[in-house]
Order: C-alpha cells, then sequence, then structure tokens
C-alpha cells in the first residue's frame, strides 16, 4: 500500500491577493445567504413601520418583495389592518411586487356624525383613503431601502471580512474556502 499527503497552502482572507479575496466573496454572495436573512429583517422593518403609523395588523400579515435591481422590484405587504376607523383589507394582484400590485378594500366602522350627510361621509372617507394610501406608499418605500440596504451591507467586504474572522474560516489560494 502506499499512502501520499498532499500539502495546501491555507490562507486568512486578509493574506489573499485581490483576486482570490473577489472569488472568495462572490462565491460566498452567490449561495443566497440573504434568502435567509431578508424575510425576518422585511418583517421587523414592516412592524417598526406599522407602529409608527399607528396601523394595527389584525390578520395574515405578509411581505412580497423583490430585490434584484429589475423592472417590477419592489416591496409590498399585504393582510387585513386597522387604521383609524377603518378595517382595511390589502391583497396582491399580478407578477410584480412594488406599492401598485396591491388592492385596498376599505370597510368603514365609524358612524355617522350627527349633522353629516352621507356626502360628507364619502367626502372623509375619500380623504382618508388617500392619505392611507400615501402612507402606505411611504412604508414601501421604506421597505425597499431597507431591503437594498441590507443586501449591500452583506454582500460588503466589510461584512465578508468579519465572517471570515468571526468564523475562523480559511481559502486556498485561489480564493476557494478550504473545508478541512
Amino acid at each position: 500500500m502506499i499512502e501520499v499527503t498532499k500539502t495546501y497552502k491555507i490562507y486568512k482572507y486578509e493574506e489573499l491577493g485581490d483576486k482570490a479575496k473577489e472569488k472568495a466573496r462572490d462565491d460566498y454572495n452567490d449561495d443566497d445567504n440573504l434568502e435567509f436573512l431578508l424575510p425576518d429583517l422585511m418583517n421587523n422593518e414592516l412592524d417598526y413601520f406599522l407602529e409608527e403609523n399607528k396601523i394595527e395588523v389584525l390578520n395574515n400579515k405578509h411581505v412580497h418583495y423583490s430585490l434584484n435591481y429589475c423592472q417590477g422590484d419592489g416591496c409590498c405587504f399585504v393582510g387585513t389592518y386597522r387604521w383609524k376607523d377603518y378595517n382595511i383589507k390589502i391583497t396582491h394582484h399580478g407578477h410584480y411586487s412594488h406599492h401598485r400590485s396591491v388592492y385596498f378594500e376599505f370597510e368603514n366602522t365609524a358612524e355617522i356624525p350627527d349633522g353629516w350627510t352621507e356626502a360628507d361621509q364619502d367626502a372623509r372617507m375619500d380623504e382618508d383613503e388617500t392619505e392611507f394610501k400615501y402612507i402606505y406608499k411611504e412604508i414601501c418605500m421604506k421597505l425597499e431601502k431597507s431591503g437594498y440596504d441590507e443586501i449591500e451591507y452583506q454582500q460588503s467586504e466589510a461584512n465578508f471580512k468579519e465572517l471570515c474572522d468571526g468564523n475562523n474560516w480559511e481559502f486556498l489560494e485561489n480564493g476557494e474556502r478550504w473545508n478541512d
């Protein structure tokens, strides 16, 4: 029997050349690590923005997003919510995920104030619907920005270096991760 031993040169991230560092980062970023990070971030951010705007979740809160720098990308959220005197059901339609890819159903739960006509109530409801849709758009735009900011950070060299150091990752000279 012949026993063969192969020797490898193993490097810390900071010891790699520029091309090897780029390969190491690209390999990490190509592994879809963000699939596991973004849903929690988006839901936590949405909770914050809803609370900030005094919007209560009643049922089925869900965030839709596509953040690939492509046409139709963006964020929206669906479910049933309570805001002011309204229950608002938001449903997604179509293939896109931006704020214009939803339908709104408003149910006014307030009683008509004394002296108000139905026209007065309709006018108030129109104003409130317009205001809510504006708030909704702003929340979606903030969610989109948060998502893109997180993607940018997660794919940054500073974050990758921190991951390498914290996990004691080592690499071959070409930037391929060493798995002993």
